[in-house]
């Protein structure tokens, strides 16, 4: 079973189905999928912060069993879990969606497999996969992860972050393939989220989530070719012109800005 987990609200419906669509329109393999996908109702926060309903998840598994009528799309309503750690923490305010948050729950749900592939829903697939599924982890390698921006970017947030390790790449959290094994052994869950309600480390992140796990995961990670998480912008091609990132080798492009 290939398993891939995605995040979101009932108003990200879109993003899933086409991310979803994308990865089996060129999948050659006949081994099934199990898409995952982490919802919760927190509406007290904002009316349309609601969770992906039952109807959409019955439609995607419609749409999946369609390419392998074993292919299994799994709701995972993770309601509680958010109330219990992040309630009134002052990252529900952050500039992203608090669904941003629902990553770090992958090593709190007893079904999840040992090895996941965690995408945002602005991504879609134009390549195959198979390097990542057939991918296997080192003893001592919590994720595999794709940097972003360029090694002075990256003192930057090391230095901004307090941890030295980080000059050695900071990545973009849009793009996981993580060992679930691992990262529960490591407590990354549980370390990331208590840092997320920690004044000190509120002062230093300005992207939740992601700034803690590159925090915790520093020397833990396995750096991959930008191909498997290109960040493209549909605004630059308003621009006179512009460098196009995504190639004939991109995997997996993400979109980014607020055009989407």
């Amino acid at each position: 079973m290939r398993n891939i987990l995605f995040s979101g609200n009932v108003k990200v419906f879109d993003g899933i189905l086409t991310g979803m669509l994308s990865i089996f329109m060129r999948t050659k393999s006949t081994e099934p999928y199990r898409i995952y996908i982490f919802t919760m109702d927190v509406s007290h926060l904002r009316e349309d912060f609601l969770p992906v309903s039952d109807e959409q998840i019955a439609f995607l598994n419609e749409v999946a069993k369609s390419y392998n009528k074993e292919n299994i799309v799994i709701k995972i309503d993770v309601t509680d879990i958010y109330k219990e750690e992040f309630a009134g923490c002052p990252n529900e305010g952050a500039y992203c969606s608090p669904y941003t948050l629902l990553r770090l729950f992958a090593d709190k749900i007893p079904e999840i497999p040992d090895k996941l592939l965690y995408l945002d829903a602005d991504i879609i697939c134009q390549g195959t996969i198979e390097p990542l599924i057939n991918y296997t982890f080192s003893e001592h390698t919590v994720a595999m992860v794709v940097t972003e921006g360029q090694k002075d970017w990256w003192a930057k947030r090391a230095h901004s972050l307090g941890v030295a390790g980080i000059a050695n790449g900071y990545f973009n959290s849009g793009f996981l393939l993580i060992n679930t094994a691992k990262w529960a052994a490591q407590q990354v869950s549980a370390r990331a989220i208590a840092m997320l309600n920690e004044p000190e480390v509120i002062k230093k992140i300005t992207h939740p989530d992601q700034d803690v796990l590159n925090m915790l995961l520093a020397d833990k990670l396995v750096y991959s070719d930008i191909q498997y998480n290109t960040q493209f912008s549909l605004n630059y091609q308003l621009k006179e012109s512009f460098k196009n990132p995504v190639t004939n080798d991109t995997v997996f492009i993400h979109y980014i800005g607020p055009t989407k």
